[in-house]
């Protein structure tokens, strides 16, 4: 319960952010609500008794009242942008054009099926050489059988990451997308335990590893601390036990980054983009406090020159990210690129 309430002010931190900054926001409640919430209880309360049934303390209420109401409707009207985003967010499809193409292509072809709670991505019968892999010179694909769990950042369509995945997979790596319907909440819960077993159902002689963009990368933290742990699900877990956990654009947040430093057996890739205006580390304090909390000798970090925050995905832009100087099927094709050396990798990650 503390975990899921923790993720819920996390993700609000988060979306807030990304249509106004949180903490001129923050302070603004601070500052300006509190104050006169308290003002309220002091009327409300000994005001009213003091002077209930006077004329003068009915007159005082109504000025209170009015000069209150005036301060919040500006409060509301100044936080209309992030209410229009978050209803946007929520009813809209969040996705690329071209992603929703993507999608429906491999869906007609077989290679997308969609189940209850998330889409796999199925290899084809002879996966294609689009991406370099470190044990791959000859673009034949390893025949270590991976699987990837990729969890979709805060509110976002899980369809956007459709050309990700659809790349990983052509390089044999099912990939299963969670798609957190209908709020879009990263929240690790009860919901996943059924979601993951099922997943993992999907084909147990694969390893499967689990990782996330932005706030889905907190959740995948999480659940894969408690994989490491145990295993909640009623599957043979000595073969597909989760080993690898990728961080896509997170880890900024200090307080819902788990402490994973005892994990040695878990190796860890966090990967950005220089151009990210939400998530990259904002001082050297920042990215310490996330690599403390990581296992000391497994922490791979990867930047990508030119990329954003939304460029993980095919996500459309917001005014509030970093600009890419990159193409966005430029950035997808390097993620995708590092993500399959990482994923088909036989030995322990060392940090670069």
């Amino acid at each position: 319960m503390a975990v899921s309430v923790k993720f819920v002010l996390g993700q609000c931190y988060l979306v807030v952010g990304m249509g106004y900054r949180a903490l001129p926001l923050i302070s603004k409640w601070v500052t300006i609500v509190l104050p006169i919430v308290s003002l309220l209880a002091c009327i409300l309360g000994g005001g009213q008794q003091r002077h209930a049934g006077t004329r003068g303390g009915r007159l005082w209420m109504v000025v209170t009242l009015f000069c209150s109401s005036l301060v919040l409707f500006g409060m509301m009207y100044e936080m209309a942008p992030i209410w229009w985003r978050l209803g946007w967010n929520l009813f809209s499809s969040c996705a690329e054009p071209m992603a929703l193409e993507l999608l429906r292509d491999r869906e007609a072809s077989g290679r997308v099926v969609k189940r209850n709670g998330y889409n796999l991505y199925l290899p084809p019968p002879a996966a294609s050489s689009t991406c370099s892999t470190a044990d791959d010179s000859d673009g034949a694909v390893p025949k270590k059988e991976e699987g990837f769990v990729l969890f979709p950042g805060a509110l976002v369509d899980s369809r956007a990451y459709s050309p990700v995945a659809a790349q990983l997979s052509d390089k044999g790596i099912m990939v299963a997308v969670t798609t957190m319907i209908p709020l879009r909440w990263s929240i690790p819960s009860v919901e996943y335990d059924s979601i993951l077993k099922s997943i993992l159902k999907e084909d147990d002689q694969r390893t499967w590893d689990m990782g996330g963009h932005s706030m889905g990368a907190y959740a995948a933290m999480h659940l894969s601390d408690v994989m490491l742990i145990k295993a909640p699900f009623d599957v043979d877990m000595t073969r597909n036990r989760n080993r690898k956990l990728v961080v896509i654009a997170a880890g900024n947040v200090e307080f819902l980054v788990p402490d994973l430093s005892e994990r040695v057996e878990l190796d860890v890739l966090l990967i950005q983009g220089s151009k990210d205006g939400f998530a990259n580390f904002q001082s050297d304090e920042e990215a310490w406090k996330f690599r403390t909390k990581m296992p000391p000798t497994a922490l791979t970090e990867q930047m990508i020159e030119g990329g954003n925050h939304m460029g993980f995905g095919a996500i459309p832009p917001s005014s509030f990210d970093g600009t890419r100087t990159i193409s966005l099927l430029q950035q997808h094709k390097e993620t995708c690129s590092i993500l399959v050396d990482f994923l088909l990798s036989k030995n322990k990650s060392k940090k670069i």
